[in-house]
């Protein structure tokens, strides 16, 4: 995973669009800003490097040695938007994006028991940074314990296989 998010910020111009990972007990956090997924006030993924960074993902995906949950976690700013029709809010625009990432995991073979859909709106910021508050997060927590979750061998080479 660190392969591909150091590939996908060579590509980024400015910090906000940077793909962070995190890693913690168990589990470790991918940090995508959702510039790099969504137009702005978007939750459909049209955009054809974002379906392409998230094929990349399932492959890795499939090709780690153990099983992980995978909760895709789904954030905006603190805008006000509002609207009569779906999306009326940021509730709706940070769960459909969520949802929108899970339905092209499953397009890539991931097992949809894996996955769950989370949303928290503006209530999770990041920053004072607006731009760094609209993002999604990739959650994979493994049920077994592990001392190091992101073991130290190199992810891209899966993706050559």
């Amino acid at each position: 995973m660190t392969q591909i998010a150091e590939e996908i910020n060579e590509q980024t111009s400015t910090m906000t669009e940077q793909v962070q990972i995190t890693e913690g007990n168990n589990e470790f956090t991918l940090d995508i800003p959702s510039s790099l997924m969504f137009g702005e006030g978007e939750y459909t993924l049209e955009n054809k490097s974002a379906k392409r960074f998230i094929s990349k993902i399932a492959r890795v995906i499939r090709t780690m040695p153990q099983t992980f949950d995978i909760e895709i976690i789904g954030h905006t700013d603190r805008s006000n938007f509002t609207n009569d029709t779906i999306p009326r809010d940021g509730w709706d625009i940070s769960a459909l994006r969520s949802i929108s990432v899970v339905k092209e995991l499953i397009k890539n073979r991931i097992d949809p028991a894996q996955l769950k859909v989370s949303a928290y709106s503006s209530y999770r910021p990041k920053s004072e940074n607006a731009a760094e508050n609209r993002r999604v997060e990739l959650r994979f927590v493994s049920s077994t314990e592990q001392k190091n979750i992101l073991e130290k061998e190199n992810f891209f080479d899966r993706l050559e296989q």
